[in-house]
C-alpha cells in the first residue's frame, strides 16, 4: 500500500511540472515503439534527461534518454515482447533527430543489448526456459508529434 502511494505522488508531482516538456510518438521497429509497431510517450526529467513509456502491439517498453545534442540521443531501454523476447531485453540505443530533439518530425535509430535466449519458437511448439542471454539487435523509425 505505501509502494502505491509513493508511486502517486510521484505521479502527481510529474503531472504537475508545468516546465517539463512531453511528446507523443509513434513508430515502428524492434525495442524502441514496444514490439514491431507502436507508440511512445516522453517526458523531461532535467534538462536533457528525458523518461520514456511505449506499448506497441506485442509488447511494452520502459526507457531513458539523454539529449547528446539537437539532432542526436542515447539511452536505454528495457520491456517484454512476446514471441521475440518473453523473458525481456535491455538495449542500449542512438537515435537521430531530423528537425531536432525538441521538434516534430522524423525519427531513426539503432539499438544494440541482450535478451534471454528461449529459442526461436513462436506458435505451437515447445519453447525451452533458460538462463543464457543472447546478443541481439534492432532498427526503428517513428514520427514524433
Amino acid at each position: 500500500m505505501k509502494t502505491r502511494q509513493v508511486l502517486l505522488a510521484l505521479l502527481l508531482c510529474a503531472s504537475h511540472n508545468v516546465a517539463a516538456q512531453s511528446s507523443w510518438s509513434a513508430g515502428m521497429g524492434l525495442f524502441e515503439y514496444g514490439g514491431h509497431v507502436g507508440a511512445k510517450y516522453q517526458t523531461q526529467i532535467s534538462e536533457n534527461h528525458f523518461a520514456s513509456a511505449s506499448f506497441g502491439i506485442i509488447g511494452y517498453a520502459l526507457g531513458y534518454e539523454y539529449k547528446v545534442n539537437e539532432q542526436l540521443s542515447v539511452g536505454v531501454t528495457l520491456g517484454q515482447q512476446v514471441g521475440y523476447a518473453e523473458d525481456g531485453y535491455i538495449v542500449t540505443k542512438l537515435n537521430y533527430h531530423f528537425n531536432g530533439f525538441d521538434n516534430s518530425g522524423f525519427v531513426i535509430g539503432a539499438s544494440l543489448g541482450v535478451q534471454e535466449d528461449d529459442g526461436d519458437c513462436l506458435v505451437l511448439c515447445p519453447r525451452k526456459d533458460t538462463n543464457s542471454l543472447e546478443g541481439t539487435a534492432g532498427i526503428h523509425i517513428g514520427y514524433k508529434f
